[in-house]
């Protein structure tokens, strides 16, 4: 199974070295970056130099911070697909470079980008659910984290484990009756709740989750979803059946 890279969904990025994401049309790495407008803040480098200006003879580099929103597009240099993103923009000072320094902070793409391969045995109701969590990553963790614990009962009633009160009740009722015929069951079962807790505590956590909490979320739902509905483990209900025959 292919390790998530975490490193292509971290913010911010660095203006003109952004990562290069996978077109959710055709599932390739070939989506560029081409800006069609970027909005000024108050916060722009003219208005702070006017501002210090007011203050002092004297300015510095310190002074280059611009804060802004963007708004482009991301095309796919192999099915033309285009991705819409927009987000935060910010200039800052290099001091290593003695250079500004551009980077920007997605908080939408259209549709949107994947942050793991969905394979296509995987129902479309469990799919569903998976790219509305896909949309929120960006935006608003907590919500995203809901989101997960959402693709978790998607699963559940995929695999028709009979409606409880609660969620941690039917995973319990999954595991039970599915000890003899799903591999790498007590795996599954662990990362199932793991995210059914990253799920709660979206809801009622304390402070705001963080990008890493919800990639780990995703990263076992990854798991999840490889062992459930990927190749391998259809090969092994084959085999299953197979050795049946008479």
């Amino acid at each position: 199974m292919a390790k998530m890279q975490r490193n292509k969904f971290i913010c911010p990025f660095t203006a003109g070295k952004l990562p290069r994401w996978k077109c959710p049309n055709c599932e390739n790495p070939s989506l560029i970056y081409l800006e069609v407008e970027s909005l000024e803040s108050t916060n722009s480098i003219s208005f702070r130099k006017e501002l210090y200006k007011r203050h002092s003879s004297e300015w510095y580099p310190d002074m280059i911070r611009w804060y802004g929103t963007f708004i482009g597009v991301l095309k796919c240099k192999i099915c033309l697909g285009q991705v819409a993103i927009s987000g935060y923009k910010k200039i800052d000072w290099d001091y290593e470079k003695y250079s500004p320094i551009e980077t920007l902070t997605p908080t939408y793409f259209n549709p949107p980008i994947h942050i793991f391969d969905i394979n296509g045995e995987v129902p479309n109701s469990v799919r569903t659910e998976i790219v509305n969590a896909f949309k929120l990553y960006w935006l608003d963790q907590d919500a995203c984290a809901n989101k997960i614990r959402r693709v978790v009962e998607a699963i559940m009633d995929d695999k028709v484990v009979i409606e409880k009160h609660r969620l941690d009740q039917r995973i319990k009722e999954f595991e039970k009756t599915n000890s003899e015929k799903i591999a790498n069951l007590e795996k599954i079962v662990k990362y199932l709740h793991a995210n059914r807790v990253i799920g709660n505590d979206g809801s009622h956590h304390g402070k705001p989750l963080t990008k890493e909490i919800v990639l780990d979320g995703f990263e076992l739902l990854m798991s999840v979803i490889n062992d459930l509905y990927g190749k391998d483990n259809l090969e092994q209900i084959a085999e299953r059946y197979y050795s049946q025959k008479a």
